[in-house]
């Protein structure tokens, strides 16, 4: 019965933790680039100085995860200068880091997506750069 209750009482802390979280919903790189020329999305790289230096998506802006912090004057000012008018697209290596970052700044009332990782760009053939890190939208 003990084994039960307990059961029980993970299985309600899961569920509402589950519904607690908010999932980005995905894009491809391909319909990121399209919306990026357009005018209608801006895309964002969350990957830190180190793994920026190595290259990034051409037309991405540069905004670590480790500075998506509420007081951090990088943060701040990001948040600041970023259109809620345009859907802001995340990516990173694998697409982790960048679903944290696009569930973040949804709670701040930006309409979001989540990329992946940049093999993803580099593997659709799109066009990168290297140390040319921009950071303001």
């Amino acid at each position: 019965m003990k084994s039960i209750i307990i059961f029980l009482i993970i299985s309600v802390f899961a569920l509402v933790f589950l519904q607690s979280c908010t999932k980005s919903p995905s894009i491809t790189p391909k319909e990121i680039e399209t919306q990026v020329r357009e005018g209608s999305a801006i895309l964002v790289d969350v990957r830190e100085e180190e793994e920026v230096k190595l290259g990034m998506a051409e037309p991405a802006q540069w905004m670590p995860l480790s500075k998506m912090k509420d007081g951090d004057p990088m943060w701040d000012k990001f948040l600041n200068e970023l259109p809620k008018d345009k859907l802001v697209v995340f990516y990173c290596v694998s697409g982790r880091r960048s679903g944290i970052a696009a569930d973040k700044t949804k709670t701040k009332g930006f309409n979001v997506a989540n990329m992946g990782g940049f093999k993803d760009w580099v593997k659709a053939g799109l066009p990168t750069r290297t140390n040319a890190i921009q950071s303001n939208p």
